[in-house]
């Protein structure tokens, strides 16, 4: 009986983790692959390689993932950056300059 309480919490647990996350990103919906390839080749968004360049120096640690979605009327580049420290982080960085938000 207790092992089964016991799984339970951690399903619950589990699934709150899940959807606290997923609302955090959906402040910013994100794009898809097709989406962001039309608007890189139009000029509304730079391809994240300058992005990652125009970074060199402000960002410490390792992007280990980064998605192009609509914020505010504009264009961020949504990063997930993994520190030295092992801490996790996210950065919006404007889809157009390079500049941190």
């Amino acid at each position: 009986m207790i092992s089964l309480r016991c799984t339970l919490a951690v399903v619950a647990l589990s699934l709150f983790a899940v959807t606290t996350a997923t609302e955090t990103v959906s402040a910013a919906p994100c794009l898809s692959q097709a989406k962001v390839r039309q608007l890189i080749s139009s000029g509304q968004a730079l391809p994240f390689s300058k992005i990652k360049r125009s970074l060199r120096g402000k960002v410490r640690g390792k992007v280990v993932k980064a998605e192009l979605c609509a914020a505010g009327g504009g264009l961020v580049y949504v990063l997930t950056v993994l520190t030295r420290s092992g801490k996790v982080s996210r950065l919006r960085v404007d889809a157009r300059n390079g500049s941190l938000r």
